[in-house]
């Protein structure tokens, strides 16, 4: 039994992990800012509370005299709000993971775990696929620029002062029944505008066709149901949006999915990861005894691609879906065998799975996981 310091114990991933540790007999202090809107959520949980600004520098390393591990999970993900300065950003981001691992080093903490992101890899311009933890990092926005920083000063700091510290990349955690985003017209609409406007993805497309996000959105407005499937080029571009087509007859099994008959179209790929896989993995990170300083990408089980998933969505749920062709391809995959061999690390949930269980969260059924 151990004594763990939990930073972000209120968000998707940290309150998760507190119900884990604490169901297996550790003691849990939970750091969380003022005033949290989401400190219910440790209510019913045997925890210590110790409420701190990530700002604020001195009540940050006060919370750690007495652990004897820490788990670092507090940030401000993505997008940096709007009228906060980047050097702000980067205070709470940045500085303030050097601040808590150089309190843990002080106080001979066991091991410190901290997790990162794959948007320290940006995931537009990835030519290797499945993607290594050895890849050049390039983020492409404000949040994967204090990640990149904050794993350079701690492992930095974890060779000066000899820190046991291991750093997670974490592909896009998903928890209950956000795993439903697959195939919403949003998400696609989402990449087709990026693509439009930011040179510096490997599929930005200036040129591209400014009536096709419109046909996507009118058809969307036409029918809030509809799922889309995007399918990109494989070899030359397209940019008309596909005429529909079924997700499919009644009796068939949905898992024996139809691939694209033309060899020019492939449907994108996204690699995402269950949080009850992250939080696994996170046990296994906050027991080994072996890893000094190291570095690994999480994710699920080998992704399958958004046809797959998207008619399975769609059958279960009887709601339509169609193809879409766009003018880039987009296809997400990471190495995980470096988590599997070091740590044994083996994620049991695929996107299949998450949707079954979506969708029984959905139905009211407990699927033994807290709540984005």
């Amino acid at each position: 039994m151990s004594k763990i310091l939990l930073t972000g114990a209120t968000g998707r991933l940290g309150a998760n992990v507190a119900k884990a540790l604490l169901k297996r007999g550790d003691e849990v202090r939970c750091l969380v800012m003022p005033e949290d809107p989401l400190v219910g959520k440790l209510a019913s949980m045997d925890v210590e509370v110790v409420e701190a600004d990530l700002r604020d520098t001195e009540r940050v390393q006060g919370a750690v005299p007495g652990v004897d591990k820490v788990a670092h999970f507090a940030a401000i993900m993505d997008v940096r709000p709007k009228g906060m300065s980047l050097v702000e950003y980067f205070d709470i981001n940045t500085r303030a993971s050097f601040a808590l691992a150089d309190a843990a080093q002080a106080n001979g903490v066991e091991k410190f775990l901290y997790t990162s992101t794959t948007a320290v890899y940006d995931t537009g311009t990835l030519t290797v696929v499945p993607t290594p933890e050895d890849v050049e990092l390039r983020p492409n926005a404000d949040y994967g620029v204090t990640k990149v920083a904050s794993e350079a000063a701690l492992m930095g700091l974890a060779y000066r002062y000899d820190l046991p510290t291991i750093i997670f990349r974490p592909s896009y955690i998903m928890a209950c029944d956000q795993v439903l985003i697959f195939g919403k017209p949003g998400l696609v609409i989402g990449m087709l505008k990026e693509a439009a406007t930011d040179p510096h993805l490997t599929y930005s497309t200036p040129d591209m066709d400014p009536g096709l996000i419109r046909r996507i959105e009118e058809k969307a407005q036409a029918d809030p149901d509809l799922n889309v499937i995007p399918y990109g080029p494989a070899a030359q571009p397209l940019s008309a949006v596909a005429a529909p087509r079924s997700c499919g007859s009644p009796g068939r099994d949905p898992r024996q999915v139809s691939r694209a008959r033309q060899a020019e179209f492939v449907p994108w790929q996204w690699h995402v990861t269950d949080v009850r896989d992250c939080v696994r993995a996170c046990l296994l990170a906050l027991d080994d005894s072996t890893v000094t300083r190291d570095i690994f990408t999480i994710a699920g089980p080998p992704p399958l691609d958004f046809e797959e998933v998207v008619r399975y969505k769609c059958e279960k749920l009887g709601t339509p879906c169609e193809e879409v062709h766009v003018p880039f391809t987009w296809r997400l995959e990471f190495d995980i065998s470096k988590a599997r061999d070091i740590l044994g690390y083996q994620p049991q949930y695929d996107v299949l799975r998450m949707v079954d269980d979506a969708l029984a969260y959905q139905a009211g059924e407990d699927i033994d996981v807290i709540p984005a």
